[in-house]
């Protein structure tokens, strides 16, 4: 049953049972909460709030600078806990925990510290830090100490020109910066010798500047090319994608490019 607005009773009024238990009984069962959920309908003002002492166990007592708190007992490791004053209701770690500063949790990253989709956290000499998100194609890998992206070697399928014409008779450059870049890179290539005579060939192929030099892989592993016969070579590019190669004979020779590596 709910609330019933209590009767103003009158001089000389004969009170009967139906009313003592309508506005009696029954609205102190209902303050009681015996028959449901008490409802307060309008703003509750409580006189004389106990701010020291004991209270059903829980010791109430009055902070130094004003604020009441409530220190727990054993079930919560009795500790305390800020709420108003300077902190603005607020839990503050440094005002409120002794000897606790704002940021002392050095052992958890800072939610502050990632501030782009992507980027990882990970801990250099001597704290956490923040590793921007590297750009596509880039590949996580480990410096001397710390991690750090770095570009993917790419295997690059090409059939770009490199030399069609008459072959020199000494080492001479053969810039494949063009297609590889000004970086060393590793090249698969095509010497074709387009001759047209029945005078064999010899190659050599090497980095610029080598001491030492290659011969083009032809009948046995003898390194000669006959007219119209071709083959494919490994070469590796110095630090300017240049290589240098020559022929004993100035006898026309077509290279192409197959695939690289950089």
């Amino acid at each position: 049953m709910g609330w019933v607005l209590p009767r103003t009773y009158v001089t000389g009024e004969v009170i009967t049972a139906a009313i003592g238990n309508t506005h009696w009984r029954d609205n102190l069962r209902y303050l009681k909460g015996l028959d449901g959920a008490v409802t307060i309908e309008d703003a509750l003002t409580v006189d004389s709030l106990v701010t020291s002492g004991n209270v059903d166990g829980v010791d109430v007592s009055t902070h130094a600078g004003g604020d009441a708190f409530v220190q727990h007992g054993n079930n919560i490791g009795n500790h305390t806990h800020q709420t108003s004053g300077a902190q603005g209701n607020k839990i503050d770690h440094g005002a409120a925990l002794d000897g606790l500063g704002d940021d002392d949790h050095t052992q958890y990253a800072l939610r502050t510290i990632l501030t782009t989709r992507g980027d990882i956290v990970y801990r250099n000499a001597t704290v956490w830090a923040r590793l921007a998100k590297g750009s596509a194609g880039q590949v996580l890998t480990m410096d001397a100490n710390d991690p750090t992206w770095t570009g993917q070697n790419t295997i690059v399928f090409s059939t770009a020109g490199l030399f069609n014409g008459t072959s020199p008779t000494s080492y001479t450059n053969l810039d494949l910066s063009g297609t590889v870049g000004s970086n060393q890179a590793v090249c698969l290539i095509k010497v074709f010798n387009n001759s047209g005579d029945a005078t064999s060939q010899t190659y050599k192929f090497r980095k610029d500047d080598d001491a030492d030099g290659f011969n083009a892989s032809g009948t046995g592993g003898s390194g000669i090319l006959n007219d119209q016969e071709a083959v494919y070579l490994l070469v590796v590019t110095d630090g300017t994608g240049v290589v240098e190669w020559f022929s004993n004979a100035a006898k026309t020779t077509v290279i192409t490019m197959e695939a690289y590596l950089i």
